[in-house]
This record gives C-alpha cells, sequence and structure tokens, in this order.
C-alpha cells in the first residue's frame, strides 16, 4: 500500500458502511501496473467491494447535485449574513474613527515640534529625528485605516455571492480546497452518509436538518463550472 495523502480523500470519514455503518477507509493498492489506486472502502465488510477515489468523488458530487438547503435556510443565512456585516461596519468606521483622531493628534505635535524649531527650541537633528518617528506613526496608522477600509467593502452582491455557496453545495465542493469540502461535508452529513457500491446509491439517512433532496436530480457539473472567482476581501468559508 502506498503512504496516503489526506488531501486526497476529503470523503474519508464522511462516507459509512451501508452494512456495518462504519466510516469508510481510503487506501491506495498498486494495480497490474504497479502504480497507486486511491480507493474508498470498508474494512469490515470486504465483500462489499470498493470504487476508486476518482469514481467516488464524481458520484459524490452528482448527490449533491440533488442536495438543496431549504428556504428558511436561505433566508436565515442571509439575515445573519447582513447582520454580521452590519456590525463589521459599524466596527470598522468605529476603529476608523479612533485611527483618525491620532493622526490628527500627529498632525499637531508635527506644528508644535516645527514651532519649537523656528523658536530656536529645538536643533536641526532633533527635529528631524522628531518628525521621522511622528511620520512613522502617522504612516503605520494609515495602513491601519486602508486595512479597516478593505474589510468595509462589503456590498450586496458579495452578500448574494456567499448566500450562493450555501445554495448550491455542489458547486462549492467542486472548486473548494481539502479543509472546505471538509466543513461542507460536516455541515451537510453531520453524522456521515452511507454509500451502497453495490446499488451505486446514497443512503437517504444523516442529511442535515437545513438540507433536503431534491426529487428532480439536476445536471451534472461540468469541470469549468468549478472555476468559482471568489470577491476580494471574501474567503469561501461556512458560518460558525
Amino acid at each position: 500500500f502506498s503512504p496516503l495523502k489526506k488531501e486526497t480523500y476529503p470523503l474519508k470519514g464522511t462516507l459509512l458502511c451501508p452494512e456495518c455503518h462504519a466510516p469508510m477507509r481510503a487506501s491506495a493498492p498498486k494495480n497490474g501496473s504497479g502504480k497507486p489506486s486511491p480507493r474508498y472502502h470498508c474494512s469490515y465488510c470486504p465483500s462489499l467491494g470498493s470504487l476508486s477515489e476518482e469514481k467516488m468523488h464524481e458520484v459524490f458530487l452528482q448527490h449533491l447535485s440533488a442536495v438543496t438547503p431549504t428556504e428558511a435556510t436561505i433566508s436565515l443565512f442571509r439575515i445573519i449574513v447582513k447582520r454580521t456585516a452590519g456590525k463589521q461596519l459599524s466596527e470598522s468606521n468605529r476603529e476608523i474613527g479612533k485611527l483618525r483622531a491620532s493622526q490628527t493628534k500627529i498632525d499637531l505635535d508635527i506644528e508644535i515640534a516645527l514651532q519649537k524649531w523656528i523658536d530656536g527650541d529645538m536643533s536641526n537633528e532633533q527635529k528631524e529625528i522628531y518628525l521621522r518617528s511622528k511620520g512613522k506613526q502617522r504612516s503605520d496608522l494609515e495602513c491601519q485605516i486602508d486595512e479597516y477600509g478593505r474589510m468595509q467593502r462589503i456590498s450586496e452582491s458579495t452578500i448574494e455571492y456567499v448566500c450562493n455557496f450555501i445554495a448550491e453545495p455542489a458547486r462549492l465542493w467542486q472548486g473548494a480546497n481539502f479543509e472546505t469540502k471538509r466543513m461542507l461535508q460536516q455541515l451537510l452529513f453531520p453524522n456521515g452518509v452511507s454509500y451502497s457500491f453495490k446499488t451505486e446509491k446514497f443512503g437517504t439517512e444523516g442529511l442535515s436538518l437545513f438540507y433536503r433532496l431534491e426529487t428532480n436530480k439536476k445536471a451534472p457539473l461540468k469541470a469549468k463550472d468549478a472555476h468559482l472567482v471568489t470577491p476580494p476581501g471574501i474567503e469561501p468559508g461556512l458560518p460558525g
């Protein structure tokens, strides 16, 4: 068996055996040509067979295409996102106000220092050292203000984008990194989901109350659909 790379098996821990209900394992036995063949299987029920990592991810994606959040979930999620955005905006404005006040104080200190230099109470060397120090402080404050300004740029379109993530789990899972896939799986199937290699079907148990299975499955996603563009300042994630 080849060493496992956990990023290769995001479904490990989520997939359950339909017979013993134990979490499926992942391994990469060598095929006839001596190359590793990553697969999912049940260690306790070997007679049930196994499925390649690539094929399992394909059928799981098709299963997710039939999973959709309830309308109540989407509505609640939008409210949470907008409230969070409003709170962040208010906090950012408050912090920017404090930073602007500090900048004003620095400007005043510089004026006082320059007046001392004009009056002969401060040498050229003292003035230059003081101005460099105050200039550095002001520059640092400006960087902090810019960062808060970046955090403020949460528009309605960005909120809609975030909401689309929870509304279309298949698209999110397809384009997500390993950790995001794991978090989404935990949200969708908190207790795992069974899969039968014989019937090639997933169990209907275990789906979160926040989601449901549609009676008419959507068309499987194509590879090009995985290329999602994230708006600046937003990382794909899930509500905590």
